[in-house]
């Protein structure tokens, strides 16, 4: 797995600006992934990361883990969009 280190910071009324982050998370001694697009925001909570260990906690075969992992996290991405989506339309 690899993936770039540079990350777009926007939003809020701040101009973009780009920062060195890591886009590789590890959740247990099995399940590793990557992420890209929209991460955190920190003004709603959001976060991908978190969403993802939640759902892994939850237990099962790694098949179970990863289906779960892929299931929470395109729904909870596809609300904060919408959600993102207003609030920028508003401002």
């Amino acid at each position: 797995m690899a993936a770039d280190s540079a990350a777009t910071i926007q939003g809020d009324g701040l101009m973009a600006s780009t920062e060195t982050v890591c886009k590789i998370y590890q959740i247990d001694s099995w399940v590793f992934f990557a992420v890209s697009g929209l991460v955190n925001d920190a003004h709603s909570g959001f976060s991908t990361p978190q969403i993802a260990a939640a759902a892994a906690r939850d237990g099962g075969s790694l098949d179970v883990k990863l289906a779960r992992i892929e299931r929470q996290v395109t729904g909870a991405v596809l609300r904060e969009l919408q959600r993102v989506r207003k609030r920028d339309l508003a401002k």
